[in-house]
């Protein structure tokens, strides 16, 4: 029996038609990653892909906003990832171009630990 919620293996089900996709548990939600590069999050029944700064207009044209989250001191903002609207979700072929998008974004993006220098022991 999975541990996924229905909701979560559903976008699974629904991305799967790209190749390589597979989710994974994060910090209480999951990660979408293609072949290990993770493009969007669902922290809880919400999904969020990486946009740059090419995508980024598209969703604020929607009105969506970036995933943020509370701490004790303030509100920290992800803008590496917003929200997917709603009539996207409803449309499996916009959905997949949208994550197609996405994916391209993860790749053109790098994050702050893949900028990290390595270590030489």
């Amino acid at each position: 029996m999975s541990n996924y919620s229905e909701y979560a293996l559903y976008l699974l089900e629904q991305l799967e038609v790209l190749g390589g996709i597979q989710m994974k548990r994060m910090f209480g939600g999951v990660c979408f990653t293609q072949y290990g590069l993770a493009f969007a999050i669902m922290p809880n029944e919400g999904l969020y892909f990486v946009v740059d700064e090419l995508t980024r207009p598209q969703y604020e044209a929607y009105g969506m906003s970036c995933f943020a989250y509370d701490t004790k001191k303030s509100r920290v903002q992800v803008r590496r990832y917003f929200a997917v609207p709603e009539e996207v979700l409803a449309d499996h072929g916009i959905l997949l171009r949208w994550a197609k998008a996405a994916i391209q974004s993860a790749r053109n993006t790098p994050t702050k630990a893949s900028k990290r220098k390595a270590i030489q022991l």
